[in-house]
């Protein structure tokens, strides 16, 4: 445990660095077999990374559909939302991450996640 948590000041400096990855992949735009390659090693890079990171015990959070809680979301805003009741995250702008200790249901908030938070439906 020890171990893991004194990992946690490297691991919140390369937070960024797979957020540029995350970003990269979902605004890749493959048009030929090249480039179809060179995104399938990217996606293998991006994987191996993620992989490692879990093995570790460092793990993106999901927080779209998931209650609002200041623990674990950072909101930005609060907007309408047909989809989403009152109170719930309905968009992420930035991926939180947390640390899951090995052995333990006990994890800790590496960084929030930034969000959109539900106010309900808008006016009709």
């Amino acid at each position: 445990m020890a171990q893991s948590k004194a990992a946690i000041p490297i691991i919140k400096e390369l937070l960024p660095i797979a957020d540029e990855f995350d970003l990269a992949k979902q605004n890749l735009k493959v048009e030929t077999e090249g480039e179809q390659a060179i995104k399938d090693r990217f996606d293998a890079l991006f994987d191996r990374m993620m992989d490692t990171w879990k093995d570790v015990g460092v793990e993106k959070m999901v927080a779209v559909g998931e209650d609002f809680n200041p623990e674990f979301h950072e909101a930005i805003t609060m907007m309408p939302s047909a989809d989403y009741k009152e109170e719930v995250v309905c968009n992420e702008m930035r991926a939180g991450w947390v640390l899951k200790i090995a052995g333990s249901d006990e994890q800790q908030v590496l960084r929030p996640s930034l969000v959109c938070v539900s106010a309900g439906p808008g006016p009709a």
